[in-house]
């Protein structure tokens, strides 16, 4: 599964304002299974607000397209 990472991370209270991972999220992505990455991308995406949530969907969705392009 593609990382939930759109390359504009800035850390606020331990969580990324740009995919909303955790730092233990983020940490975790690297060695998980496809069953922690859909549990991890599901709980990160909801803890977005609607603008972040917007400018994330755009950003990975372009980034999906890249990678599955190549």
């Amino acid at each position: 599964m593609i990382s939930p990472c759109i390359g504009v991370c800035t850390l606020s209270d331990n969580t990324c304002n740009a995919c909303g991972r955790t730092t233990d999220e983020i940490a975790e992505w690297r060695g998980a299974n496809d069953e922690v990455h859909a549990r991890i991308l599901t709980n990160c995406v909801a803890r977005l607000d609607e603008d972040a949530h917007e400018q994330w969907v755009n950003k990975y969705n372009a980034k999906v397209k890249r990678i599955t392009q190549k």
